[in-house]
């Protein structure tokens, strides 16, 4: 094969994996673990949207044989880590991994349903997920990339240690790779963990500076996180009042509010 058509190849492997992944319905609901819905579900009454799970396969397909064929084209070379990956190629080395992690990770939630019940088919991918979402971190940028930043690595990560209740263990991740700002997504995520740690001050303070970004498309998320923390404090007139603060916000981007009537003692 010719190397341009090669790349064309390596190309169409990577941007193919990536529309399947997009469309997946649902990667993430941080209300599964700020209202502890998480593993009250039977594991015979798992509920997952079928088609997801044929997306989420396709995508590992192609994003597997990208990683396997930019770089090293190797047939013999079945486990992807960070040895076995060189950082630079038709895309980064860096890149392969994560995306290895992230649909692996979104198979778990899946199977999961949704963070329903760890079943031992979910708990499986979410091993691959962790694997592999590590050796996304500990490997190198290439030379032309070495200024960009992990903590989008460091986040999701942070979202496996937060479904397996390793809150300690994810706060110290994010913290490690973070920069002095953070995105309001990785703010959700990292005062998520801080809330179910138990660390509700510097929850809070995480999200007050997520609220002064504006950058921040999902207000109502914010608000609703700063609630979860206040009624887990014992705060529940606070809590009320930044659940009706998300309701609004939710109402006004247009999307559906959160199930909740009010939080009580």
């Amino acid at each position: 094969m010719r190397q341009r058509d090669r790349n064309d190849y390596i190309k169409s492997l990577y941007h193919s994996g990536h529309g399947y992944y997009k469309l997946i319905t649902n990667d993430w609901k941080e209300e599964v673990y700020a209202l502890e819905r998480s593993g009250v579900t039977p594991e015979n009454e798992i509920s997952y949207n079928a088609k997801d799970l044929e997306n989420a396969e396709s995508a590992w397909k192609y994003f597997y044989q990208c990683w396997l064929k930019d770089g090293l084209d190797r047939a013999d070379l079945s486990e992807p880590s960070s040895n076995s990956t060189p950082s630079n190629g038709i895309f980064e080395g860096v890149h392969r991994l994560y995306w290895l992690g992230k649909v692996s990770f979104v198979h778990y939630w899946i199977l999961s349903g949704h963070g329903q019940k760890d079943t031992a088919e979910a708990i499986k991918n979410r091993n691959k997920a962790e694997k592999y979402l590590v050796a996304a971190l500990e490997l190198a940028w290439s030379p032309k990339s070495k200024s960009q930043k992990k903590d989008f690595i460091a986040e999701l990560l942070v979202r496996l240690y937060i479904s397996k209740g390793e809150y300690d263990k994810a706060i110290e991740i994010i913290n490690k790779h973070r920069g002095r700002y953070l995105e309001p997504y990785i703010s959700h995520t990292l005062a998520l963990a801080l809330s179910l740690s138990g660390k509700y001050a510097e929850a809070q303070d995480v999200l007050d500076e997520a609220l002064q970004s504006r950058g921040n498309k999902e207000i109502w998320m914010t608000h609703f996180l700063k609630s979860c923390a206040y009624s887990r404090e014992g705060h529940h007139d606070k809590a009320n009042e930044s659940l009706n603060k998300a309701n609004e916000e939710a109402q006004k981007a247009g999307r559906k509010g959160f199930n909740i009537q009010r939080f009580s003692d």
